[in-house]
This record gives structure tokens, C-alpha cells and sequence, in this order.
């Protein structure tokens, strides 16, 4: 398997955090590895750019692309593809 050159680029966890409830109310497929050791990654510039602007607050348009980046970041992490 082949690493990806671009690897170094990719965002780094900037800090973890265990979980109060250590995973025993989350679906089985969905917290992989140690519930005790999460990684959190800092928002990208354009997440901070839809989440401050007025229009897409108002709208809920923030909060919906904010929900599925989340969603996408999470199955991203699960299957260890970050």
C-alpha cells in the first residue's frame, strides 16, 4: 500500500478528549478505538466562514452544512481515511 504524498497536508488533531458516557450509548460501528482518547480537528477557514455569516445563520443554512460536514467527518474518521 502506497502512502499518499500529499499525507503531511492533511489536518492534524489538535487535541483529544474522552467521553463522559465512554462511548456506552453510541452505535457499536461508530466511535472506533479508544473512547477515552478522541482526536478533535480545528474547523477548516471556509467552515469558519459559513458559520459567522449572517445570511446563512438566519437562514439555517450554517447549521445544515455544519451538521453534515460533521456527519461526513465522522464516518471520514471511522474508516480511518483522514
Amino acid at each position: 500500500m502506497s502512502q499518499n504524498p500529499l499525507q503531511k497536508y492533511f489536518r492534524q488533531p489538535k487535541l483529544s478528549v474522552s467521553l463522559p458516557s465512554k462511548g456506552r450509548f453510541a452505535p457499536p460501528d461508530v466511535i472506533t478505538g479508544d473512547p477515552n482518547n478522541l482526536s478533535v480537528f480545528a474547523m477548516t477557514g471556509m467552515d469558519e466562514i459559513v458559520l459567522k455569516t449572517p445570511d446563512s445563520l438566519f437562514t439555517g443554512e450554517s447549521s445544515k452544512r455544519n451538521s453534515k460536514l460533521l456527519s461526513c467527518y465522522t464516518r471520514c474518521l471511522a474508516s480511518q481515511c483522514h
